[in-house]
């Protein structure tokens, strides 16, 4: 986001929900509903954990955790069988949508995932949002504004008497939409984009709810990885890259120096590889321009080889929200 992450906004950041996580792709979840019990199976490459969900009695609607068989018990604690302050409901079981919602006495975690294309017993995070229980907090924000558009964002940090502010680094992918008393903010984010809103409190603003929005990688065999702050300019003369400069955060540029272990690669037009090579091993980074046409270039994928597969990777693209995407 604009200059930090997630986990430093004063409340918490993805995580573990019901049994949530931030990797879609390397986790699938199943759900089995018998009587007044909801079974969550979460399976990861390596590891699998069991949730036991089981109704109230006084509300049909609300569940808690009675049994677990949990991966990290330090991390997942809160969520275990005998916490009463945090309560669980599920819609949509059975379906190709199936929506968790947890909530805690701080906040409300909503959990979207979806089937599987190729095994609808098998579903994927395609969402999670978070919503503070309360917008007072000790980080506030303050936006400058210049003809409609955010052109500069602060954070301030209150302990007791005391405050200190930060102006923080809008991130290139930003979008701000300004409306009567809010202000959302949707970047693209690794393998997918988030969306913040700001709700104005006091002299500033806070956050109000924060959703991180995942692309499935689906049958490609290049992920989305999203880097915002790795930009490029190229230089290319009948369909051959023939030099490159970087775009540093506050858009200056610079000479990329010729190397021979670098080579770049124009895949199809907006769409450049780099690939550098030191004996037999080989790493790529993949560089897209953004659909408005300013000529930079941002990174999209990266990984080990020299092989991409160009058109599930722009499937994945296509699912960014067309402002985004045209900033990349």
């Amino acid at each position: 986001m604009s200059g930090i992450d997630l986990f430093g906004l004063g409340i918490d950041g993805f995580g573990f929900g019901g049994a949530g996580g931030p990797f879609p792709d390397s986790v699938t979840y199943g759900f089995a509903f018998t009587g007044d019990t909801v079974t969550e199976t979460q399976t990861t490459p390596h590891l699998t954990q069991t949730i036991t969900f089981t109704q109230q009695t006084g509300n049909a609607a609300l569940y808690q955790i009675t049994a677990a068989v949990p991966f990290g018990a330090a991390f997942c604690a809160p969520f275990f069988s005998g916490n009463a302050s945090v309560t669980y409901g599920f819609a949509g079981l059975g379906s190709a949508a199936v929506t968790e919602t947890i909530t805690t006495a701080n906040e409300t975690i909503t959990l979207s995932y979806s089937a599987e294309s190729g095994n609808a017993s098998l579903y994927q995070i395609s969402s999670e949002t978070i919503v503070p229980g309360t917008t007072a907090g000790s980080v506030s924000y303050s936006f400058t504004e210049s003809n409609g558009s955010v052109t500069g964002l602060t954070e301030t940090v209150t302990r007791g008497s005391f405050s200190n502010s930060f102006a923080l680094t809008i991130t290139p992918t930003a979008v701000f939409t300004i409306g009567s008393g809010t202000i959302s903010e949707s970047f693209a984010s690794a393998a997918g984009y988030d969306t913040l809103t700001f709700t104005s409190s006091g002299s500033g603003y806070v956050i109000s709810s924060e959703t991180a929005n995942f692309i499935s990688q689906g049958t490609a065999t290049t992920a989305l990885d999203i880097n915002p702050f790795e930009r490029a300019e190229f230089t290319i003369s009948n369909g051959v890259v023939t030099a490159a400069d970087w775009v540093g955060r506050n858009g200056t540029t610079g000479v990329v120096a010729s190397n021979s272990h670098v080579s770049y690669n124009l895949l199809a037009p907006g769409y450049v590889q780099e690939t550098v090579t030191y004996g037999s091993h080989s790493h790529f980074a993949l560089f897209a321009e953004g659909s408005g046409g300013n000529g930079i270039y941002t990174e999209v994928a990266s990984g080990s080889g020299s092989t991409v597969d160009l058109v599930g990777l722009q499937a994945q693209l296509a699912h960014l929200p067309a402002a985004v995407a045209a900033l990349l």
